[in-house]
């Protein structure tokens, strides 16, 4: 059973909301202890922001193919099935 791209699709971004929410919380944090940013701190950050445009990318990709593969299974005409010489009466 496959859930409808609807639901997927707002899972997804309620997932990318709270990972959005905790980013937002780390960056407060860091700028309320008042330490330095560092490169590995800024680097991290960065990479936080950029797994849920990897993730919307997924999605995009998916949604694609569904589409794709729905339009290329209507064009397609079932052919009959052919018998073996040897099941014909």
């Amino acid at each position: 059973m496959t859930l409808p791209l609807w639901f997927e699709v707002v899972l997804a971004c309620i997932y990318m909301l709270v990972a959005l929410v905790f980013l937002g919380q780390a960056i407060l944090d860091r700028l309320a202890s008042g330490e330095r940013w560092t490169g590995l701190r800024v680097i991290g950050l960065v990479l936080c922001l950029v797994w849920p445009l990897t993730l919307f990318g997924v999605m995009v990709w998916a949604a694609l193919g569904r589409f794709r593969h729905r339009h290329e299974d209507a064009s397609v005409a079932i052919a009959p099935m052919r018998l073996n010489r040897r099941w014909r009466s």
